[in-house]
């Protein structure tokens, strides 16, 4: 999302396809009915298999033939804190507690596996129903760049991009982005664990 930021000044229509499909994808694995619903919808959230760039063995440390000034421009955060910046009201409100240091109930995906697995999140209703809105505010966004949806755009809907990211992956790198720049947003606290994406467990 920061690379896309940054080359196509925040225009982010590919993402906003790419993430209303994945998270239009896994709605209905909030859909349970029956006994062991927790178990279930760990087991449901977890990864299937890696993801195509870490399946064709690319990495931190991979080589390429691209020129140095277009990586510097790719890692400029600019364009991404501009566009937290501005929707910032919108998705604060739905950072996972635990990524932010906050008592949030709240739960990224990865956060959430962990709490349903061990037993600490018992309401799935709170989090399809705040899911459930992300996909339709990303929906309203991904339409926005279709010519009849012209000029519908509203930063509540573009915001719902951001915590699509945030819940798929984790937000600790997300805010750790935003604590780089100056005037950082004060969205969560600092916290001791590993700032960066991981697997669930």
């Amino acid at each position: 999302m920061v690379v896309e930021a940054a080359f196509r000044n925040a225009y982010m229509h590919g993402p906003a396809v790419l993430y209303e499909d994945l998270m239009t994808t896994a709605a209905p694995l909030f859909e349970l009915h029956g006994p062991r619903q927790l178990f279930r919808l760990a087991r449901r959230l977890k990864e299937k298999g890696p993801c195509l760039m870490c399946e064709e063995g690319y990495n931190a440390s991979s080589k390429g033939f691209v020129k140095p000034h277009i990586v510097q421009q790719g890692r400029d955060v600019t364009q991404f804190q501009r566009l937290a910046g501005r929707t910032a009201a919108f998705w604060s409100r739905g950072v996972c507690g635990r990524c932010a240091n906050t008592d949030s109930p709240l739960r990224c995906r990865i956060h959430l596996i962990e709490d349903l697995s061990t037993g600490d999140a018992k309401d799935i209703e709170l989090h399809r129903d705040a899911f459930g809105d992300i996909v339709e505010r990303l929906r309203r966004y991904a339409r926005s760049f279709q010519f009849e949806f012209q000029g519908n755009r509203a930063d509540e809907d573009e915001a719902a991009l951001i915590e699509a990211v945030g819940w798929c992956s984790g937000w600790e790198t997300f805010l750790v982005l935003l604590r780089s720049s100056e005037g950082a947003l004060n969205v969560g606290q600092d916290t001791p664990r590993p700032l960066y994406m991981r697997k669930a467990q």
